[in-house]
């Protein structure tokens, strides 16, 4: 039977699909909640989509070591060259673009690509998406899927898509570099920065309300830490309406998932360690996390989503989570001690739980369903 959305209310929120069906316990952080410094500024009608409830928890564990101190303003954003190709595509156009990033604070400067499908009419919006893992594909677009399907009906309703593949995984460090994720995620937050003043300034899209798709990110799993990143550890809530993190962000309480701490949902798998020893210049299984290194606790807890960042309030962003009902991975769970941080923080925070959907919504025909949803609702 489908229940009434969810709204995030006094206690923490987990949303752990693994967990709430096997009868499991889900952990969420007991971490400082950093103070806010610094100011801000900011540069058809769809149904809002039917929603199942999702059970309320209690915080009751956090990772050993010491809380990370709040970051007090933003990390530095990189430099975005374009290499070759245009973004500036006639209406109802597509264009490719090879572009290369460099970060201050990252040694090797990572190349990817942009396809930008315009809008097929006057556009009042743009949407960038982001893929799962290492982010080296494009979203959604896999043999045999019907992607393209939703991507030409969100540009028949006026917005414009932005598909980012990287060609070096925005999230591997050069061999010995223990840079970590968060400041590898300069390299997303530069390209959406750039898209942002480059791109979608240049459609003059008209003034929408608060929280309606202008200017708007959806992410898959790694994806979701893409995106998630982008408003935590880069301040760039102020150009951004909607964020769509599905699956993930599975960048949050990064220290439970290494050390294998508490519920077994939590814990990195052989297929996401790697990944995550990577971001850390650890590659053939030996790294801090695959080690279970209590010793990098600390930068695990800073390079975290949902502890280490700057910027956890956002009131002119519209947030909403979505989670496959099918999905069993460590995905939801993790994420959920970043929804947990940010209750009460945005102009609005949703969480849904899609049926029928595992992991990803791009590979579900219903996630693709709820997501345009989102993405075009002009009342929440």
């Amino acid at each position: 039977m489908v229940r009434p959305a969810l709204r995030l209310g006094a206690l923490s929120v987990v949303l752990v699909v693994l967990a709430v069906a096997c009868g499991g316990d889900a952990l969420t952080p007991d971490r400082v909640r950093p103070r806010r410094t610094g100011d801000r500024s900011r540069g058809s009608d769809a149904p809002t989509p039917p929603t199942t409830s999702l059970p309320p928890t209690n915080p009751s564990s956090s990772p050993t070591g010491s809380t990370p101190s709040p970051a007090t303003e933003a990390l530095p954003l990189g430099e975005l060259s374009v290499l070759s190709g245009s973004a500036d595509c006639p209406v109802g156009k597509e264009c490719e673009l090879e572009f290369s990033v460099g970060c201050p604070e990252v040694r090797e400067d990572a190349a990817g690509g942009l396809t930008v499908q315009s809008a097929d009419g006057p556009p009042r919006g743009m949407v960038m998406f982001f893929s799962a893992g290492r982010g080296t594909t494009k979203w959604g677009l896999f043999r045999g899927s019907t992607t393209q399907a939703f991507f030409d009906d969100l540009r028949g309703e006026g917005l414009a898509v932005v598909l980012v593949n990287w060609h070096d995984s925005w999230l591997e460090a050069a061999p010995g570099e223990e840079v970590g994720p968060a400041r590898l995620a300069c390299r997303s937050s530069t390209v959406i920065r750039w898209v942002h003043d480059t791109v979608y300034e240049s459609l003059s899209v008209p003034e929408q309300d608060p929280g309606v798709c202008g200017f708007c990110l959806a992410g898959d799993s790694g994806g979701a830490s893409q995106i998630s990143y982008a408003l935590t550890h880069y301040g760039l809530d102020g150009i951004l309406d909607v964020v769509v993190p599905s699956g993930g962000p599975p960048h949050a309480a990064l220290a439970v998932g290494c050390l294998r701490e508490g519920d077994r949902d939590l814990w990195f798998t052989s297929y996401s360690t790697p990944i995550m020893d990577a971001s850390y210049g650890y590659f053939g299984g030996d790294g801090p996390c695959a080690r279970q290194d209590e010793s990098f606790t600390d930068a695990w807890n800073r390079d975290s989503v949902d502890s280490g960042g700057s910027d956890y309030e956002y009131p002119d962003t519209r947030l909403v989570f979505l989670f496959g009902e099918r999905d069993e991975t460590g995905g939801p769970t993790h994420a959920a001690f970043f929804i947990d941080r940010l209750e009460g923080s945005s102009l609005s925070l949703d969480a849904r739980s899609v049926p029928d959907t595992g992991h990803l919504m791009s590979r579900s025909p219903t996630g693709l369903t709820w997501l345009r949803e989102v993405l075009l609702a002009t009342s929440f």
